[in-house]
């Protein structure tokens, strides 16, 4: 079917979102396409502007997680069984073990950045790029990409840990999405990381959530008059093994607390100089698969 200007000009704010990988304006665009032409008409279109139906699916999925995890962020405080808050490192974090599952999630705001969306690019790029977190989070022996989706905002990874991490796996698959959602109303470029133990794994299919560790980033920028900046918040959603669960269950809130508080405390600054100061970063954003993306971002500003 050939389509009329009008048809092909509605189609054009779709194509751009995909290309410019605005996932959550895609899948609106998506959804208006559909409720205003027919299939029929709708499939043409899609052909035409050289989107395929395996970016259809990608954009439906990744806008459905986005709708149900990005907004899910909630201020650390009373509901938490540990919820603390550092200063110095300009950090909060929260940790909870309740219905059989571990939920932290930590805050860290980095200030005085002169170029805000150089930095937001950066900070995606060492978020994003799993091979590189070794550099950050002391338990990752190796991390190797099995492939890159159809979009450079998806990506299939094998991660090695030393030992068993809190899911109780030594390896696992790990799925990473990338969605730019600077232009949504919660202003960030929103990571989903989901692992599962490799041996599970059936090529990119992945088990039911209650089955995986969930981690989820929003980087967002700060804009002030005095001190400019962005912030990291990460989510992460873990499903032990039943004995570690039942341990960790029955350890005193001040143990608790000062295991996760060590944690996080060596990891913040850690990821404070990988972002700002390794090289590996840079080029790996210069000339890495997904150099056309972080680009993007920058541009942004």
């Amino acid at each position: 079917l050939k389509q009329s200007p009008l048809q092909t000009r509605l189609g054009e704010p779709l194509a751009a979102a995909v290309e410019g990988f605005r996932t959550v304006e895609a899948c609106r665009r998506l959804s208006e396409l559909e409720a205003s032409m027919s299939p029929l008409d709708v499939e043409a279109l899609l052909e035409e502007l050289g989107i395929s139906k395996a970016d259809t699916e990608r954009i439906r999925r990744m806008g459905s997680r986005y709708e149900e995890f990005a907004k899910q962020y909630v201020s650390i405080g009373p509901g938490w069984q540990i919820a603390e808050c550092n200063k110095a490192l300009g950090m909060e974090f929260g940790f909870d073990v309740s219905g059989g599952l571990l939920k932290l999630t930590y805050r860290v705001d980095f200030r005085g950045i002169a170029d805000v969306p150089a930095a937001v690019a950066r900070a995606t790029a060492g978020l994003a790029e799993l091979d590189l977190h070794r550099h950050f989070r002391s338990e990752v022996d190796t991390t190797t990409p099995i492939c890159t989706g159809a979009a450079a905002n998806e990506c299939l990874w094998r991660e090695r840990t030393h030992g068993k991490n809190l899911a109780g796996r030594g390896e696992a698959m790990v799925a990473c999405e990338v969605t730019d959602a600077l232009d949504e109303a919660e202003a960030c470029i929103f990571i989903n990381v989901r692992a599962q133990d490799a041996g599970l794994a059936e090529g990119s299919k992945f088990l039911p959530l209650d089955r995986i560790t969930m981690t989820t980033f929003r980087v967002s920028p700060l804009k002030d008059c005095e001190n400019n900046g962005y912030r990291i918040v990460c989510c992460q959603s873990v499903r032990p093994p039943v004995e570690l669960y039942r341990f960790l269950e029955s350890l005193p809130t001040n143990s608790l607390a000062a295991a996760i508080r060590g944690q996080v405390n060596e990891l913040v600054p850690r990821l404070r100089t990988f972002l700002h100061d390794m090289p590996v970063l840079e080029s790996r954003m210069r000339d890495g698969p997904r150099s056309d993306m972080y680009t993007r971002i920058k541009e942004l500003g």
